[in-house]
């Protein structure tokens, strides 16, 4: 059996929940996917479960934190813990309804923070949002929207800034993986703009929520396919073609493409928002089981569950953690960073990424694309 000498926190507040008359088994370890209660990943640790009889329907106070010195129940021992830093923020988190943000947006309201969810697909963002909201009626908010369109990403910011003043933390996790070449209605290579036009213009659109919501952080999510860079030896941007689609695609290219303008876009915008009180940081979060892969082509399919077999993949819920850390830790502002089943840590993105020159050439054409110049 291996020891674990202190619980994994899988909350910083209580869980109130209406409980039905019965016998329970609370978490004591922090693993549980099921919480407040057990579901037995605490197999292999020194922790047991906490049994517990109701014998009354009521208003329970569950302990998430797993600190608690009346277990299982709450008696606020998490105002101790660092998580508790979330409290009352306000929190954006895109790709919500599935994968990385979903395992996000339940991470956040554990740690009792209040989530606005922003998904593509509206069927399943809603039915995760009726499920949340159930649970945190107080907390919780929901705007569907489509990063890959320009007007979808202005509709979700005006409908944001009409709803809040500020915004404390922008978790920028969505993202699509598309085997063919497709245009957007705006004429971007989908991809691409789904990858990063998208967010570039999310980021650009709520800065003055973020200077609201100061001191504030966007954790931005990238990935380590953008190593070696497409851009090296030749022209960041000619006629637009990267940027538009108008290339022979390729989607290791494309792909590739995108996270290295995600990445440069990170590191300029860290230069430029220098002093505004808003920090920003860019993470892969390393080999995670979601279902990303489900329409990139059918060999990038075949390979992601090999990776899944062969290297030690990690849950959602354990990427998850590493985007929360990246929120409260100190000194993230304009780095890199990538995680694993074995913890996060700051890391090299590749040589490219860090050419200033280069970064601002592709921070101005994308304005003009956008059309924010014009601004």
């Amino acid at each position: 059996m291996e020891p674990k000498k202190k619980p994994t926190p899988a909350g910083f507040r209580s869980l109130k929940l209406e409980t039905d008359p019965g016998t329970y088994s609370w978490c004591a370890c922090g693993r549980s996917k099921n919480q407040p209660f057990c579901d037995g990943s605490h197999q292999g640790t020194a922790f047991r479960p906490v049994s517990v009889t109701i014998n009354e329907k009521k208003l329970v106070k569950w302990c998430l934190c797993k600190q608690t010195k009346t277990p299982p129940f709450c008696d606020h021992s998490h105002r101790e813990l660092p998580g508790y830093q979330l409290e009352g923020k306000y929190c954006m988190v895109t790709g919500a309804s599935s994968g990385i943000g979903k395992a996000v947006v339940l991470l956040l309201l554990r740690n009792g923070a209040n989530v606005i969810m922003v998904s593509r697909n509206r069927e399943r963002g809603r039915r995760f949002f009726e499920r949340v909201h159930e649970m945190y009626p107080k907390k919780t908010d929901w705007i569907p929207a489509d990063l890959s369109s320009v007007n979808s990403v202005k509709g979700l910011v005006a409908e944001f800034t009409s709803r809040y003043e500020k915004l404390h933390y922008l978790f920028d996790c969505a993202g699509e993986l598309i085997a063919e070449k497709t245009f957007t209605p705006d004429g971007f290579d989908r991809h691409l703009a789904s990858n990063y036009l998208g967010h570039f213009l999310l980021v650009h659109l709520l800065r003055k929520s973020l200077m609201n919501g100061a001191p504030s952080r966007v954790i931005i999510v990238s990935g380590r396919q953008h190593k070696p860079g497409i851009f090296a030896g030749g022209e960041l941007l000619p006629d637009k073609e990267n940027l538009t689609g108008k290339r022979r695609f390729s989607f290791v290219k494309s792909s590739r493409q995108a996270v290295l303008a995600k990445i440069m876009f990170t590191y300029e915008l860290a230069r430029r928002w220098a002093g505004t009180g808003i920090e920003v940081c860019t993470v892969c979060p390393g080999l995670t089981r979601t279902h990303l892969t489900d329409h990139a082509p059918w060999f990038i399919q075949i390979l992601a569950k090999a990776a899944y077999v062969v290297r030690r993949s990690q849950s959602p819920e354990s990427a998850a953690n590493h985007l929360i850390r990246l929120a409260l830790m100190d000194n993230v502002n304009g780095k890199y960073f990538e995680g694993s089943v074995n913890g996060l840590h700051e890391a090299q993105s590749s040589d490219e990424s860090y050419d200033a020159a280069k970064a601002e050439r592709l921070w101005n054409e994308t304005e003009k694309l956008l059309h924010l110049d014009e601004e």
